[in-house]
């Protein structure tokens, strides 16, 4: 638990050298990670990361990946949506009878199974390429990967921690993302999942051309997911990344203003409120501190990463 005071005082005092020291501390994380990834290669040289929305999953697989190889190791990240099954008639639905794409069901976990068998056999494997804008798996593309000696493949996915992949391949390395920090500001709490929803509200107005009150009408049901089929998992994974970067509020706080003003649904409006009410208590820091790889960068933009 943080308090905004204590974050206050190094902001002003030295905004620049606070982001630095943030940044480092969030960097040892990686690079702890990525250690526990090479002693693990002798058992198996497929990981799995999981982590809930808003998490920087993204990021921090490719931050491990990129210490790895600094290490002499090639990381391979495949996302979990490409072995997404097509979307038609069997796919899960919601208790509102909406297209529920939280559920693991949602994921081909048997061929899964069968190309992780093939990765540690050291076979040539076609992983698969979901077409978002059909909503099936491409049948033309898809990507052929093979494990060498000096090699690891990281999925990275919501439910890469699920029973039906990790349960039944325990050698792989799990690894656990989000943002478990709050932060006390004397009037309400910054929860994780709160830090989460403002980034990824902040993501979703700037890149996913989804308005904050769309972000706001999914959140239930995204913390449903996760309550049902992220957190029972987590103790699956034998090493956890905290991705809250302490700086972070007050970054985003000119970022989020203007997303949150502009929420029109009544029922979000408490919310609203109370939220715009805790930013006030946040001194700013500017974005231009930020560096190019930050975790930050998956929702501001002008990352040196590609998503």
């Amino acid at each position: 638990m943080y308090t905004v005071q204590a974050i206050n005082e190094r902001i002003v005092k030295d905004p620049q050298g606070f982001v630095r020291q943030c940044e480092q501390e969030y960097d040892e994380k990686v690079s702890a990670a990525a250690s526990a990834i090479i002693d693990n290669m002798a058992s198996s040289h497929l990981v799995l990361l999981s982590g809930p929305s808003g998490s920087g999953k993204t990021t921090s697989a490719m931050r491990i990946g990129q210490k790895l190889s600094e290490r002499g190791i090639t990381a391979k990240i495949i996302s979990l949506d490409n072995y997404f099954k097509d979307v038609d008639e069997t796919t899960p639905r919601n208790e509102k009878g909406e297209f529920d794409f939280e559920s693991p069901e949602c994921v081909d976990f048997e061929l899964l199974d069968e190309h992780f068998k093939l990765f540690d056999q050291g076979d040539l494997v076609r992983v698969p390429v979901f077409d978002f804008r059909h909503q099936m798996r491409s049948r033309t593309e898809y990507e052929e990967i093979q494990i060498k000696d000096r090699d690891v493949i990281i999925f990275e996915g919501i439910h890469a921690l699920n029973e039906k992949i990790a349960g039944i391949h325990p050698e792989a390395l799990g690894v656990f993302v989000c943002v478990m920090s709050e932060v006390d500001t004397g009037d309400g709490i910054f929860t994780g999942s709160l830090i989460r929803l403002m980034r990824r509200s902040i993501r979703d107005a700037k890149f996913r051309g989804a308005g904050p009150d769309f972000t706001l009408s999914v959140w239930d049901n995204v913390l449903d997911g996760e309550k049902k089929y992220i957190t029972p998992f987590k103790d699956r994974a034998r090493f956890e990344i905290d991705s809250f970067i302490p700086y972070e509020i007050n970054m985003l706080k000119p970022f989020i203003q203007p997303v949150y003003k502009k929420l029109s649904s009544s029922e979000n409006e408490d919310m609203r409120r109370s939220v715009l009410h805790m930013l006030e208590k946040f001194e700013n820091t500017e974005s231009r501190f930020v560096p190019k790889n930050s975790i930050l960068r998956e929702f501001i933009g002008n990352s040196v990463y590609s998503y």
